[in-house]
């Protein structure tokens, strides 16, 4: 899924640092949902929900959390278009520390 991701991003107009840390964000996100997650695990909003509250668990800087969202983003409209799924942070509220995730 990740190469996938990786040969999405290379056909958007991306600076390389903003395709390497997109890589790097959503491989951390896919690793913290465990060896090689499902397209169900990926499509489930909750999955980004607890993700960022993992974050904001562990204190990061709001840069990067903001980073991490997105990353999350541009993940998500990969899976949309790719994989013909509805975009699992459409409809999520952000909590009140995080960044928007509409």
């Amino acid at each position: 899924m990740l190469t996938a991701f990786k040969q999405y991003l290379a056909k958007l107009k991306l600076s390389p640092v903003s395709r390497k840390l997109y890589l790097s964000d959503v491989a951390r996100f896919l690793s913290w949902l465990g060896h090689n997650p499902t397209l169900d695990q990926v499509a489930t909003p909750t999955s980004y929900t607890s993700y960022l509250k993992h974050l904001e668990s562990l204190v990061v800087a709001p840069s990067m959390l903001k980073r991490t969202n997105a990353s999350l983003k541009q993940f998500t409209s990969f899976l949309t278009l790719t994989y013909s799924l509805p975009n699992p942070l459409l409809h999520l509220s952000p909590s009140p520390t995080s960044p928007n995730v509409e």
